[in-house]
């Protein structure tokens, strides 16, 4: 049997309700097989688990597979381990908090991610300086930063406030370092001075003359007031 018929038989059973689908799925995710197409097939095993009933040792087992992408690489595949997070709620979300207080950055920024993912949150419970942070990290890439930006607008909407706009805000203009300013433009709310408009248009200016284009210079374009600055971002791709 190939990888996509044993993925569509195993993903139909899990569904179903039959014997050993649940297990099936799991073995298959905590051998974290790397071939051909493998990442498209445990992102359809990870997404079918969002919904079943799980037993105590089924639910062990699915703790371990978030933990490994929790502190593993980014991958194609994590988005659907969101729903395997909401499943498993009182099994993970303690590890989830810890690893965002003291783990390493990736980490970090993956268990933020799924923190975020589940509908009771409270984000004031969460350490937000060092949310924060992690969010203005994720910015220090650029190929992250427009591969994320989706994620990275939705989350510093749950975690904003006046104080870290203008916080952020006073970084970014008083440094012109490329990450704080991407954070800037995915932040609810800004409103600049004219004073800090101009700042602002002549960061974005820069950037555009550099020839370099390490900024979105759509979004900050319309924070600065100065549509015609509204550029599309480059081929991220390329």
């Amino acid at each position: 049997m190939d990888l996509e018929a044993l993925v569509d038989d195993t993903v139909e059973r899990v569904r179903h309700g039959a014997p050993h689908g649940v297990d099936d799925a799991l073995t298959f995710l905590e051998a974290d097989p790397w071939c051909f197409r493998s990442g498209y097939a445990k992102e359809r095993l990870l997404r079918s688990l969002g919904t079943v009933e799980f037993t105590e040792a089924q639910r062990r087992r699915g703790a371990a597979v978030v933990r490994s992408y929790v502190l593993g690489p980014d991958r194609r595949e994590f988005r659907p381990v969101g729903r395997l997070v909401r499943a498993l709620d009182a099994e993970v979300r303690p590890f989830l908090l810890a690893t965002l207080s003291r783990g390493a950055p990736v980490a970090a920024r993956h268990a933020l991610w799924l923190l975020l993912e589940l509908p009771d949150l409270d984000p004031a419970t969460l350490v937000l300086p060092r949310a924060r942070e992690v969010l203005l990290g994720a910015c220090h890439s650029e190929d992250r930063y427009y591969q994320q930006m989706g994620w990275l607008t939705a989350a510093a909407r749950r975690l904003s406030s006046d104080e870290w706009i203008a916080t952020v805000t006073a970084e970014a203009l008083g440094t012109g370092a490329p990450a704080p300013l991407r954070l800037l433009a995915v932040l609810p709310g800004v409103q600049l001075s004219p004073e800090q408009q101009q700042q602002l248009t002549e960061l974005i200016i820069n950037d555009i003359t550099s020839g370099q284009l390490t900024l979105p210079v759509e979004e900050l374009g319309n924070l600065c007031g100065r549509p015609e600055l509204d550029l599309p971002a480059p081929d991220r791709a390329s």
